[in-house]
């Protein structure tokens, strides 16, 4: 037969079902042999090293000392590795009352899902435990720049910047508290100071 014969007429069409009827067979058989983890879990020991199914976890990482504070120490100290928490501090772009002073807040990165962006393998981990204020001011992750902290002798353009990182933060990330020093003593109950950190 030629071949202008088999691919004329009705002959063509059932070269064409008969085609793609031999590759969903192979598809399907493809299928068949991949290993499926079994119902109920990723593997048989739940996808953990060791088996059981349930992960080693380390203890819940500490909250602060004093409610509403976190001290420098504590700061430094919240980096996200296993245990600790994961806090940026930034200072607030806002206009400071006279008299007053400039705040830094402290916000918990890990509990509104920035682990992945701001823990010890993240793309933003240079910001984790420190005052992070001149580095997203500057849009600089340069050590020079990030750890340094504070405002003085940022632009107009860096302060607006920073009032992004900071809307983003208070919008996005739980506050933890305001960053004070480790000097910090709690307010005599009842003072002006303590219902401030209330």
């Amino acid at each position: 037969m030629e071949l202008s014969a088999l691919t004329s007429g009705a002959l063509l069409p059932a070269i064409v079902v008969a085609a793609i009827a031999i590759a969903a067979f192979l598809y399907i058989r493809s299928l068949s042999t991949i290993p499926m983890p079994p119902p109920g879990g990723h593997g048989a020991n739940g996808g953990m090293p060791g088996g059981g199914g349930h992960a080693a976890r380390a203890p819940p990482p500490p909250p602060p000392r004093y409610p509403g504070v976190v001290t420098e120490s504590e700061l430094a100290d919240a980096t996200g590795a296993p245990g600790a928490n994961l806090y940026v501090a930034v200072a607030s772009p806002f206009a400071v009352p006279p008299g007053g002073t400039r705040e830094v807040t402290v916000f918990d990165m890990a509990a509104g899902g920035g682990s992945d962006f701001y823990g010890p393998d993240g793309p933003y981990a240079v910001f984790a435990a420190v005052d992070a204020t001149r580095g997203l001011a500057k849009s600089s992750m340069d050590a020079a720049d990030v750890l340094v902290g504070g405002v003085d002798g940022l632009t107009d353009a860096e302060m607006d910047t920073l009032t992004g990182w900071y809307t983003k933060y208070q919008s996005k990330y739980p506050v933890v508290g305001r960053l004070v020093g480790d000097d910090y003593r709690p307010p005599a109950e009842g003072s002006a100071e303590d219902k401030k950190d209330a």
